[in-house]
């Protein structure tokens, strides 16, 4: 697949689309990472954020390079980026589930 097939007219929508909700999911993690850090009861959870959210972006950012060098190498980084997201999300239910109901005001 060559990059004139990449940037189609077709696959524009897709494109667009698909860049805007990466960037869109990149900004929340680091916005709750850095609201995370800001609470006094939820640095733990905040450094934790952040490392994902730094994760989440540097195999984005592979993935952007394997696709531009067209490298056969998008799906292990697609998996690593999707797989690192769902983590996360486990991570912080897991952490408010088992908090107690006094602790979350």
């Amino acid at each position: 697949m060559s990059l004139e097939n990449v940037f189609a007219a077709q696959n524009a929508m897709h494109l667009i689309f698909t860049v805007g909700m990466l960037v869109s999911t990149v900004l929340t993690i680091y916005v709750l990472a850095i609201g995370y850090l800001k609470e006094n009861r939820l640095n733990t959870i905040g450094r934790v954020s952040m490392v994902f959210a730094i994760l989440y972006t540097t195999f984005n950012v592979f993935l952007l390079f394997v696709i531009v060098e067209g490298l056969n190498l998008k799906g292990l980084f697609e998996r690593c980026s999707i797989y690192t997201f769902f983590i996360y999300v486990f991570y912080l239910s897991l952490v408010f589930f088992r908090r107690k109901k006094e602790n979350m005001n």
